[in-house]
């Protein structure tokens, strides 16, 4: 009985027990590139969990790296561009042997929108703990008549050298800071309403790891909303003082 036990329990145990940390390397070669995309196709026997896009050569995500069924599709873009070997993402495996890649293509950093051809390959590798939040960034208010109806909306990333940004969060206030329960989570870009024009927007990013960053900007019409709530005060103290002469004089 006491075997049986035994065996029960061991084929209980979650599937992660063993897990290793596998990352995502791509080699241009001589080539530059600035864009890339495809799919990592996972084996049948194999699960994954957990992604890292810190310390990665793309720097702005079109499509983060996401578990899809058996695959994790991912696309994104790097200003600049880059050449040489570089990690792509990390991720946690119950193994990894099996794995494939679909689809890649890359696009040289010459404005020509031309593909070549790299290198993708997989190797074990070790998650140091995180504990730096995300790098400063700057979130950018924007308007066009060809967007969003003409309404303003904010803009932006972040960059993290650690386990990478799982989310963004975003709060507005007239004044004070936002509160824990102000925070809402969001996407950029994020339009804004008719009110947060006059607010400051706040935009927080969130690691895998728990740490953040907070950024903020005010906004178009912040400093209206500013000079006509001095001029209020100034307005009440004038009121009082009056009302403190008549009273006393």
């Amino acid at each position: 009985m006491r075997k049986i036990l035994i065996i029960i329990i061991l084929f209980s145990l979650p599937l992660f027990a063993g897990a290793v940390t596998a990352v995502i390397e791509v080699d241009t070669g001589t080539e530059t590139i600035n864009a890339i995309e495809g799919t990592l196709v996972l084996p049948t026997n194999v699960s994954v969990e957990n992604i890292y896009t810190g310390n990665s050569a793309v720097l702005i995500w079109v499509t983060s790296p996401e578990l899809l069924g058996n695959t994790i599709p991912f696309a994104g873009i790097t200003p600049g561009g880059f050449r040489g070997k570089y990690r792509l993402f990390a991720f946690d495996a119950s193994n990894i042997a099996g794995f494939s890649f679909n689809n890649i293509k890359a696009y040289k950093n010459d404005g020509s929108g031309e593909s070549v051809s790299v290198r993708l390959s997989l190797r074990q590798t070790e998650i140091a703990e995180d504990t730096v939040p995300p790098e400063p960034f700057e979130p950018i208010i924007s308007t066009s008549p060809d967007i969003f109806g003409g309404r303003h909306f904010i803009s932006f990333t972040a960059q993290d050298k650690g386990t990478g940004v799982e989310r963004y969060e975003a709060a507005s206030t007239w004044f004070l800071s936002p509160r824990d329960e102000n925070w809402i989570e969001t996407e950029s870009p994020l339009v804004l309403s008719h009110l947060e024009t006059f607010q400051k927007i706040h935009i927080r990013a969130v690691d895998k790891a728990g740490n953040h960053r907070d950024a903020s900007t005010a906004g178009p019409y912040h400093y209206a909303s500013v000079l006509i709530s001095i001029i209020i005060l100034l307005c009440v103290l004038l009121l009082l003082r009056r009302s403190l002469r008549s009273r006393f004089f």
